[in-house]
């Protein structure tokens, strides 16, 4: 079972964000495993010009 929820901004925009929250559950029967995974991501550009801009992503 997935749950997601998230916010982007307007792209078209100098400045722009967006974040995601994402809560993932799992349950292996076979092994009796039950996993839950939180997960948190961002991204801020910011556009200098049409031809320019820079980011923020983390990865992992």
């Amino acid at each position: 079972m997935r749950y997601k929820i998230g916010l982007n901004s307007n792209p078209t925009k100098r400045f722009k964000f967006s974040f995601e929250f994402s809560n993932i559950k799992s349950n292996n029967e076979q092994f009796d495993e039950k996993k839950n995974y939180n997960r948190f991501e961002y991204n801020i550009d910011f556009r200098f010009s049409n031809k320019l801009s820079a980011g923020l992503r983390p990865s992992n």
